[in-house]
């Protein structure tokens, strides 16, 4: 920084420049003022001398020589005039070089009064003088005129010591004016300094920094000043703090993506919602643009157009490459001071997919549901009409029809108990008696069930549980509902598996986890099955001949996720199936 643009420069010069005022004005003053006081006390010599000078003059009468007399005592020029005006005798001069002074302003003026004093330059001395002319006068009658004249230069010659004194001494005051002035504004810049260093440390940030008032007072007005403005600051900053984080605490929970584009397609702000929804990479960072979260084009065009032309826009889009439904909606922001000319887009991004899924299983249920109920119908209602017909009368036809109205009457009880069963489990109406349960019990009740079955069909169920299960006596669930999910597995295998064919299921535990295993050797599960087998109505066979409804592996899984647990498959197209019940060992009873 140039020091000449300091303010300790420029008080520095100030006080030097005004004290060198100071000091020559008052110095012009005073020699003037003793000027014109020497000057005074010359035009006095002057007076004094053209008196006495012409007390003496009877002296002259007798030829005494008067003018060189007075001029070697007084130093003055010394001038005998008669009553003409001409020049007598002259202490400075030679009579033939010596002037008339006759018909002067002067010489009318002692005429008149008696005695002259005036100033003006004097020809024989050079010089501007002080002049006295007396008048001589021998019995009232005017006889001779007595000049004194004395330059002013001795006027200035006694002032000169006082002139270099005041010299001196001005140059003396400049020069202690000037450290005065150099060590008050040190002191004065120093303070300044100090608050112009915490003013930098609070523009920095450090809002915590307060500043020491000094002297002077202004300086401590604005240290007291500095210090208020960190605290406000500090204060706002601290608001505007808790406002963000609410706001950012508020956009982390929302289900609903929130996004803010500007018309260059930068994204400003960007919740994790939104990241999700839209798959963005996981480096993406607000202040890259909008494509490089997602490169869906109506995406991109509905921002970008909403703060280029300032309209809302709605669509829903299907990006293929996630299968989401997303409904987009973009509004125009409106500008703030600070914003400038900048246009900005609030977008906000509902996902539909959950919504479009719920929307396709309820009515696949239903169409499900229908077929399901619409078979056993027909076939009870082709029934009644057969024994309506005549077939009532034949006791052998009418028994064979009525046993197939009961087994499609039983399969339709049998459906919508599953049907409510599995309603119960996904609203969580279904209560859980969670009691602690033996694993072999459980698999021999679930085997029980299905024994029947399994022999009319030839097929044997083997069950494999050790001798004491690590845990089991931590194992805690509902059994009835244990047994079932094994029963319904077990159902399963059966209608997948051929005649001489074997089921094993078995129980095992590692301490952490309670896991029941049903295994077949039946036809399989095709890949493209696998991941639609526990939904409801869902049938390997596109054929639907299966006797099943398509309802058992969907309660498996809710029975499952009721307990906390999962369910696991294994298979490949011909070569059987492997489900696994994996429940926790450590679940409390309730």
């Amino acid at each position: 920084m140039a020091f000449h643009r300091t303010l300790r420069f420029r008080i520095v010069v100030a006080s030097a420049a005004l004290s060198a005022l100071i000091v020559t004005v008052v110095s012009v003053y005073v020699l003037r003022d003793a000027r014109d006081r020497a000057i005074e006390v010359l035009e006095t010599r002057v007076t004094e001398q053209a008196e006495l000078i012409a007390s003496s003059f009877p002296a002259r009468l007798a030829g005494a020589p008067i003018a060189d007399l007075a001029s070697q005592s007084s130093g003055a020029r010394v001038t005998v005039l008669d009553s003409e005006g001409e020049i007598v005798e002259d202490s400075h001069s030679f009579i033939g070089e010596r002037p008339s002074l006759a018909n002067r302003p002067e010489i009318d003026t002692a005429l008149a009064s008696g005695l002259s004093l005036s100033r003006g330059s004097d020809p024989v001395l050079g010089a501007e003088s002080v002049i006295a002319i007396r008048l001589v006068e021998v019995d009232g009658v005017p006889d001779a005129f007595v000049r004194v004249a004395l330059p002013i230069s001795d006027a200035d010659d006694s002032i000169e010591n006082l002139r270099t004194t005041a010299i001196v001494g001005g140059v003396l005051v400049v020069v202690v004016a000037t450290v005065f002035a150099t060590l008050l504004s040190a002191r004065l810049t120093r303070s300044i300094g100090t608050v112009t260093e915490g003013a930098r440390l609070v523009a920095a940030g450090n809002l915590e920094y307060r500043l020491r008032p000094e002297p002077p007072l202004e300086v401590e007005q604005l240290a007291t000043a500095v210090n208020e403005m960190a605290a406000r600051l500090n204060g706002l900053i601290a608001l505007e703090g808790r406002e963000r984080g609410r706001i950012q605490s508020i956009l982390s929970a929302m289900s609903d993506g929130v996004l803010v584009v500007d018309a260059e397609g930068t994204v400003e702000l960007a919740n994790p919602a939104a990241l999700a929804i839209l798959d963005g990479p996981a480096e993406f960072e607000p202040g890259g643009p909008l494509y490089a979260l997602n490169r869906n084009y109506e995406l991109n065009q509905i921002a970008l157009n909403s703060a280029v032309a300032g309209e809302s826009a709605k669509a829903e889009i299907e990006f293929l490459d996630s299968r989401r439904y997303v409904q987009v909606l973009a509004v125009p922001l409106p500008k703030t001071a600070s914003d400038g000319e900048v246009n900005r887009s609030l977008v906000l991004l509902t996902d539909l997919t959950e919504m479009r899924r719920v929307e396709t299983t309820r009515r696949e249920f239903i169409s499900n549901a229908s077929h399901e109920l619409r078979t056993p119908v027909a076939a009870i209602s082709a029934a009644v009409e057969t024994l309506q017909a005549g077939a009532v009368d034949e006791a052998d036809t009418a028994r064979e029809f009525l046993q197939r109205i009961a087994d499609d009457t039983a399969r339709m009880d049998t459906l919508i108990a599953e049907m409510l069963e599995l309603s119960r489990l996904e609203t969580g109406q279904a209560q859980l008696s969670l009691t602690p349960i033996d694993p072999a019990t459980v698999i021999k009740q679930a085997t029980d069930r299905i024994a029947a079955q399994a022999s009319r069909a030839g097929i044997r169920v083997v069950s494999e549980v050790p001798g004491e299960v690590p845990a089991a006596r931590e194992f805690h669930a509902d059994q009835d509902r244990v047994v079932e999910a094994l029963t319904n597995l077990l159902v399963n295998a059966l209608r997948a598996s051929s005649q001489g064919s074997r089921i094993d299921i078995s129980a095992s535990s590692d301490g952490d986890n309670m896991t029941f295993r049903v295994t077949d050797e039946g036809r399989g599960i095709d890949s493209d099955h696998l991941p639609h087998i526990f939904e409801r109505f869902y049938k390997g066979d596109s054929s639907r001949s299966d006797a099943g409804a398509g309802l058992g592996l969907a309660i498996v899984k809710h029975i499952m996720e009721a307990h906390g647990g999962r369910v696991e498959v294994e298979s490949s197209l011909g070569e059987g199936a492997t489900f696994r019940l994996i429940f926790s060992a450590t679940l409390p009873v309730v």
